[in-house]
């Protein structure tokens, strides 16, 4: 009885204080930190946190007032939770109503639920008060979270060993799931305190563990990857009754056969001219589109839950835009052996100037550092070099030289200081954000358009064309950063409220106040987007489909394409940038659905021919010969309530 009288404070004991680092991509940038005042059996506890990303301060503040047994009696959190997006809630209970505040609006209601303070990205400190106030109630199978109800599921799942200095740290681990999509992982030491959290870019890590943070980050993935078995692939599997699109002419085959043997597509063509197949199984497409897998050419693959749903939303392959390296070879290496769910991961290595502004932790200061850091990831078997915003001019020369030596395309942002025309004489062949390469057109600043046909414009487009660069334009991204933070989501994502409920909380603080809209005109800049990639395109200049939005899996990717055709595109154009376009710029054998491709294949409820967002109803997804059921895989992350 004294033992267990013993775990039992060990697990509700929480230290007076506590101190965390902060890393994005595991470069120091910030801390968090907690203080606790006891007021008559109550605990007042002040959270302040606050990091800096790319020169922009990314700061909150929290109060909790808790009872001695950790249950919520008032909460506020204010600030930023990261550089596009903003937050101001508070909360409070009295006997069973719950008084709830978010952006200036008051809801009150019953409740005699356990609830407590759940988000996403806010201070990691939460989620160690949460896990006390679940010790301290016995360990009920859920709580639910404040502010979008959902519940909370925690378990204390093992005791893990690190070596440290020649001796052995043993840490208690605990699983937090809110909705299947978002499971986190975080560790306790012996006298309660959070030792680390490392589920996406940002780790947070005690002051006194901060040399485990790469062990925190890849358990994290190890443990999330086991979560998502892969199905038994079909060595052979014949699709009929489809509607088969030729994606590089527009030619649609209707009652086609698709044949897969062991990963590749084998014949394709109308049923009347389909060879004798004897064995397989055999999927009825029920009239429905059949597409090359779609492409997300912008992504930073910052979860292993991310893969799955990739999958269920269609997207079988991603460009990953830099992240951390070892946590992104270790679930590459776990999809590429079979092991786990996932699309194929291209890699584009980072490089940065020091700095500040610096993004990741390569940085390239002179020509030598340069060559190195793409020598570098040559050798560790990446397919591209990205650069970012403070490389310097005579560095971003050295780095295209080795590249193009070493056969890796370089891709990314028009460093400052740097025109875009100057970029391209060093020899990127990828330009990352429309909004940078917009920078290299004369626009007319009173009705905000573009004459193509003025000369500096007409060079540009000339350059473009000559140096064959892609244009990876995140349509998406800016339009959600740059949106009025008072309008209704829906406008954008009309299916928001069928996403998991923390998605749909999230995406909701993303924009921009209303009169940063005004100042910089964000409203008249979609338009010219839309009509300058449309431009690019007929001028045979590759534009590939990205969306740089991580936390919204699926969705963004399916807008950027409606994004294009509101631009003039056809429906068959926005696709190919999402398929046909980026398998040639990749080199993959994926992208097309004709014999000697790479099975990874769409089956569409619609006709995305016609209505661009019917992509948003993919029924089948195959991958590799691999088959999913889309909506099952959907449900089982949260989508689709």
């Amino acid at each position: 009885m004294f033992c267990a009288a013993t775990a039992t404070a060990q697990r509700t004991a929480l230290p007076d204080s506590g101190r965390f680092l902060l890393y994005l991509w595991y470069k120091p940038v910030g801390e968090e930190t907690y203080t606790v005042t006891r007021q008559g059996g109550q605990r007042l506890i002040d959270v302040r946190f606050q990091y800096e990303d790319r020169g922009t301060r990314v700061p909150m503040e929290s109060r909790l007032e808790l009872s001695d047994r950790f249950a919520l009696r008032s909460f506020t959190l204010t600030g930023k939770p990261g550089r596009f997006s903003v937050i101001n809630d508070s909360f409070s209970t009295k006997g069973e109503g719950l008084s709830l505040t978010r952006g200036g609006r008051t809801t009150v209601q019953k409740s005699t639920r356990k609830v407590f303070p759940h988000y996403t990205s806010a201070p990691a400190s939460l989620y160690l008060f949460l896990v006390k106030y679940w010790e301290a109630s016995g360990r009920p199978a859920s709580i639910y979270s404040i502010p979008d109800g959902t519940p909370v599921r925690i378990a204390h799942a093992g005791v893990d060993s690190f070596s440290r200095n020649g001796k052995t740290l043993v840490l208690h681990r605990y699983r937090m799931e809110r909705e299947r999509f978002l499971v986190r992982y975080l560790w306790l030491d012996a006298d309660g305190a959070l030792a680390g959290i490392a589920a996406g870019f940002l780790s947070t890590i005690n002051a006194k563990y901060s040399d485990l943070l790469h062990e925190f980050r890849t358990r994290t993935a190890r443990y999330t990857l086991l979560e998502f078995p892969v199905p038994q692939p079909e060595n052979s599997l014949v699709i009929r009754n489809a509607r088969l699109v030729d994606i590089e002419t527009g030619t649609v085959t209707g009652n086609a056969v698709i044949h897969i043997q062991r990963g590749v597509i084998a014949w394709a063509g109308p049923a009347s001219e389909a060879p004798v197949i004897r064995k397989g199984k055999t999927l009825d497409a029920a009239g429905g589109t059949v597409l090359p897998g779609l492409w997300d050419m912008h992504q930073h693959y910052n979860s292993a839950v991310l893969g799955p749903a990739l999958i269920g939303m269609g997207i079988t392959s991603v460009r990953d835009c830099a992240n951390q390296d070892d946590f992104l070879a270790l679930v590459k290496r776990s999809i590429d052996q079979g092991e786990s769910i996932g699309p194929q991961i291209y890699r584009a290595g980072l490089i940065d100037g020091s700095g500040p502004n610096m993004l990741g932790t390569v940085a390239a200061n002179s020509p030598a550092e340069g060559r190195e850091a793409v020598r570098r990831y040559h050798r560790a078997g990446y397919d591209q070099i990205k650069v970012y915003n403070s490389v310097k001019p005579a560095v971003l020369g050295a780095i295209c030289a080795e590249a193009r030596a070493l056969r890796l395309p370089v891709v990314g942002h028009v460093p400052r200081g740097m025109s875009v025309g100057a970029v391209l004489d060093s020899g990127m062949t990828g330009l990352s954000h429309i909004n940078n390469v917009m920078a290299g057109f004369d626009i007319d600043s009173s009705s905000y358009t573009i004459d193509y046909a003025k000369p500096v414009n007409a060079a540009l487009l000339a350059r473009l064309k000559a140096t064959g660069a892609v244009i990876d334009p995140t349509c998406v991204f800016l339009e959600l950063a740059r949106r009025p933070l008072a309008a209704d989501i829906r406008a954008l994502y009309p299916d928001v409220d069928t996403w998991p409920r923390f998605m749909a909380t999230d995406i909701r603080t993303y924009g921009s106040p209303a009169d940063t809209i005004a100042k910089y005109r964000f409203g008249r800049r979609q338009p010219l987007y839309g009509a300058t990639l449309l431009r690019m395109l007929r001028a045979g200049i590759p534009v590939v489909a990205g969306t740089d939005l991580q936390p919204f899996p699926g969705y963004p990717l399916y807008r950027e394409l409606e994004l294009y055709v509101q631009g003039g595109f056809t429906p068959l154009e926005a696709l190919e940038t999402a398929t046909s376009i980026p398998a040639r710029v990749m080199g993959s054998k994926a992208g097309t659905l004709r014999a000697g491709a790479t099975a990874d294949i769409i089956i569409v409820e619609g006709d995305p021919l016609t209505r661009i967002g019917d992509l948003r109803r993919v029924r089948w997804v195959i991958r590799g010969g691999q088959l999913y059921d889309a909506p099952r895989l959907r449900r089982a992350l949260g989508f689709g309530r």
